[in-house]
């Protein structure tokens, strides 16, 4: 992970992987186990075409690029709130902000499969950070990443914002519903100011 150790915001994310892994209960890696995180993934469509070009909690100073694969795109919505398919997988890009261009390569992916079987699943969804250098994967079974994306499923500071606190199964920019409710507030977001918005402990999913 050497390549992005002069980015402050995945170097904090490294620690809190270094945390994990220590902890020995908290977290597994995949090994010998069938890769989880396809190679092919960025021919799929993005779920949002928004610029994820701020600090938020969980990713710090990184930028995100967010692909979705083909299933994903089947989730249904209906007054109980939005739920994706099992199969679906999700892969968040992380680079360092302001020092690489999205043509570069992302040193790090963060991802969701939509598992609910698996006994490693957290709210229905694995969570999965990969080192692309290395090509090792690790599965949080800590609730590191649930407890951050269990505040998509309430009003938060990014895509629509997610007024009427919906049940979003995890997922932050929701297709569809990524436009924003209202026009961008420098303090709205994490970081910047409390704003009219309670800073989530989340990430932008």
């Amino acid at each position: 992970m050497s390549r992005f150790h002069t980015a402050s915001g995945l170097v904090c994310f490294s620690i809190a992987l270094l945390g994990c892994s220590l902890a020995g209960v908290s977290c597994a890696r995949g090994g010998a186990s069938r890769a989880l995180v396809p190679d092919d993934y960025s021919a799929w469509r993005r779920s949002t075409e928004q610029e994820l070009s701020y600090t938020i909690p969980g990713h710090e100073a990184s930028a995100r690029t967010i692909f979705m694969n083909p299933a994903g795109f089947l989730f249904q919505t209906d007054a109980s709130g939005t739920e994706f398919p099992q199969g679906t997988v999700i892969i968040k890009e992380i680079r360092p902000l302001g020092q690489v261009t999205a043509a570069m390569p992302a040193p790090m992916l963060t991802v969701m499969v939509k598992a609910p079987e698996d006994e490693r699943a957290r709210g229905g969804w694995l969570w999965i950070v990969k080192d692309t250098a290395t090509a090792s994967e690790m599965v949080f079974t800590s609730d590191f990443c649930y407890r951050c994306h269990a505040n998509a499923n309430e009003a938060h500071p990014y895509a629509d914002l997610n007024p009427m606190g919906s049940f979003r199964d995890f997922v932050f920019f929701v297709p569809g519903m990524d436009t924003p409710a209202l026009p961008p507030q420098a303090d709205s977001v994490p970081g910047q100011g409390s704003g009219i918005y309670a800073e989530p402990s989340g990430d932008g999913y």
